[in-house]
């Protein structure tokens, strides 16, 4: 049996950094994943573009209140064809 060891403890802040290249439509759809756990006021986005301005990260901080919870951001994220990488 393997048991589930966590350094975090929920519910607690955490901070997603989600890839792309710049586009408004990269910006929608990650907001959009994240309003759908989240709700409408529940992230806070930074956005930083590349230096040639091809590409641009979000870091986005949420209160997470669960590691299944922020899982299942993360598989949304991988399954959006817009993210290229998201750690």
């Amino acid at each position: 049996m393997s048991e589930d060891i966590s350094l975090l403890e929920f519910p607690c802040e955490i901070q997603v950094k989600v890839f792309g290249e710049t586009s408004d439509l990269f910006i929608f759809e990650v907001e959009k994943i994240f309003k759908s756990f989240y709700g409408l006021g529940g992230y806070k986005v930074s956005q930083r573009d590349s230096a040639n301005k091809k590409f641009m990260s979000l870091s986005i901080t949420v209160n997470a209140q669960s590691r299944d919870q922020i899982d299942e951001v993360y598989r949304h994220l991988a399954k959006c064809s817009h993210v290229k990488l998201a750690l």
